[in-house]
Order: structure tokens, then C-alpha cells, then sequence
């Protein structure tokens, strides 16, 4: 009767971890750094409405007094995703020579719960919207004639 019930309980410890392994084995926990699919610009879309959209805006489209037009940003384009993680764990000082809009960018957009796949989810977003900000129209800025007066200057 011992080894009956020793028998059931060594049985029900093995399909647990079966289950587990099954269930579990092959997810990231949130904040890991292991091995995953490419990255998910529909997620970086959440994201990115969650975390940035309030200085950035809802189409990345800049704010004024507050965060930088990242639809048409040099520096997203040029950029390497890993130097745009580096950028963004650290975030800009408001007193940065190349922070032109005077705020602060604090570390992590201020959620220190993003992990470098959520970043790399938040680049493939901003990839998309720039490659949709080609379709846009100029701004008044950026036409010919605007690019000349500021080169007179």
C-alpha cells in the first residue's frame, strides 16, 4: 500500500514537470535575455503608445517642447538597433549638446520594466513609421527652398 501511494506521488511530481516543461519551456519570461524570434513591430507598436507616445506623440511625430520627431529622425535612420537600445537604456540629458529639444529622455523612457525585447520591438515600430514617413509631405522646412534660406544663414 506504501509503494502504491510513494508510486502515485513520484508520478504526479513527474507530470508536473512534464507540464511545466511543456507549457513553459519554450517562453521568455519578461526581462530575459535569451534567444527569441525576430523582433515584433506590432508589439513595438503597443509599446511604444505606452511608453513614448506621450513626449514622441501618437505617430512619432514629435511634440513640441517635449520629445523629437522620431518619423524623420536622422539619427533613428542611421542608426544600428544596437546603438538605439545603447541610446535609449541611457537616455539624453537635457543639457546634451546634441539634445536639441532642451527635455530630458530619462533612461528607458522612465519604465524600467522594458527589456531589450521590447526595445528591439519599439526600433522594428519606428523602422515601419519612417518607411511610412517617406509617403509623407514635406514640411516647411524640408523643402528646397526652406533647405537654401538655411544654408544662407
Amino acid at each position: 500500500m506504501r509503494a502504491n501511494g510513494l508510486l502515485i506521488l513520484v508520478l504526479c511530481f513527474m507530470t508536473t514537470c512534464m507540464l511545466l516543461v511543456g507549457c513553459g519551456g519554450s517562453q521568455q519570461m519578461a526581462g530575459s535575455s535569451g534567444a527569441r524570434g525576430p523582433a515584433d513591430p506590432i508589439h513595438g507598436q503597443q509599446l511604444f503608445q505606452q511608453n513614448c507616445s506621450t513626449c514622441h506623440g501618437g505617430m512619432a511625430q514629435g511634440l513640441p517642447h517635449n520629445g523629437a520627431n522620431l518619423r524623420k529622425s536622422r539619427f533613428i535612420a542611421e542608426a544600428s538597433d544596437q546603438r538605439l537600445i545603447q541610446f535609449v537604456k541611457v537616455g539624453r540629458i537635457a543639457t546634451d549638446p546634441e539634445n536639441r529639444s532642451g527635455v530630458l529622455m530619462p533612461p528607458l523612457g522612465g519604465n524600467r520594466t522594458l527589456d531589450e525585447a521590447g526595445l528591439l520591438d519599439i526600433i522594428a515600430h519606428l523602422r515601419n513609421v519612417q518607411q511610412e514617413a517617406r509617403l509623407d509631405p514635406p514640411e516647411e522646412d524640408e523643402t528646397p527652398e526652406a533647405r537654401e534660406a538655411s544654408a544662407k544663414l
